[in-house]
């Protein structure tokens, strides 16, 4: 098909779709500087040794590529996501862990302090005085009654010893009636 341009020119359309720019003799000037060749190189459209490669060659190779790169883009977003994943397991794993600390830990407080309070409430019945239940409210007072309570002569336990030579076995002639046994 025939086209006529306002400057006259003829132009035939099926000419046009088999041009090749690199081949024309006119741009060859063009093509050939330094930078623009090795541009072309690196594009892949032209050899190193300056052959020009065919476009269907071309095309193949721009297709391969672009598979390439999906296929690198997938497996970098598929370790990506299994190392976040593993990082949020190990993350879980060790939450779940410091709550169970914290679990036992408040546990062991708990029955630390119920065994507290038993042990109190089976110090205050044991200690009676003629008034009745003795009141341990102070620091001072439970260090008197328990030292009280250890050196009463109803709880000490002696060591067997002579006692008509008053010295204890181990003959070092001190009577300790502190020392439980």
């Amino acid at each position: 098909m025939q086209n006529e341009r306002s400057c006259g020119v003829t132009v035939d359309m099926n000419s046009l779709e088999n041009y090749n720019i690199l081949a024309d003799h006119h741009l060859a000037h063009y093509f050939n500087s330094p930078r623009v060749k090795q541009h072309l190189i690196k594009s892949g459209l032209i050899t190193p040794g300056g052959e020009i490669v065919p476009e269907k060659d071309f095309r193949s190779e721009l297709t391969r590529k672009s598979r390439q790169e999906a296929a690198l883009k997938a497996y970098i977003w598929t370790m990506t996501d299994k190392a976040v994943e593993n990082e949020r397991t190990l993350q879980s794993k060790l939450r779940r862990s410091i709550e169970d600390i914290r679990n036992s830990q408040r546990i062991r407080k708990i029955r630390a302090e119920r065994r507290q309070k038993r042990e109190r409430e089976m110090l205050k019945t044991i200690l009676f005085d003629t008034d009745g239940l003795v009141d341990l409210e102070t620091e001072e007072e439970r260090i008197f009654h328990n030292t009280e309570l250890l050196c009463s002569p109803v709880n000490k336990v002696v060591e067997p010893c002579d006692l008509s030579k008053g010295q204890s076995e181990k003959g070092n002639g001190h009577f300790a009636p502190w020392k439980r046994s």
